[in-house]
């Protein structure tokens, strides 16, 4: 059973997550927040912080936190001008 303490945390990490992709923020800057937030409050050796240490973008991190609905509606509305990906 997954306690009040660690469903607290999976909310923040979803918020995480969620600002990410609206900012197109660089996945490694995202993972290392939450890897830090893990091993503060718990351990990168669960079954969450390997799954965190294999994502390689921003959509790997939005299907684990059960986001990619967001990160394709995100993707698909409106492209950030700020995204360096995104071609005139």
């Amino acid at each position: 059973m997954i306690n009040f303490e660690s469903q607290n945390l999976i909310c923040r990490f979803r918020g995480i997550v969620l600002q990410s992709i609206l900012w197109n923020n660089d996945v490694k800057s995202t993972k290392y927040t939450i890897k830090e937030m893990i091993a503060h409050h718990s351990c990168l050796e669960l079954p969450e912080g390997k799954s965190i240490t294999k994502a390689d973008t921003l959509e790997d991190l939005a299907q684990l936190y059960e986001l990619d609905d967001y990160y394709w509606a995100v993707k698909n509305i409106h492209p950030l001008t700020h995204d360096l990906n995104y071609v005139l």
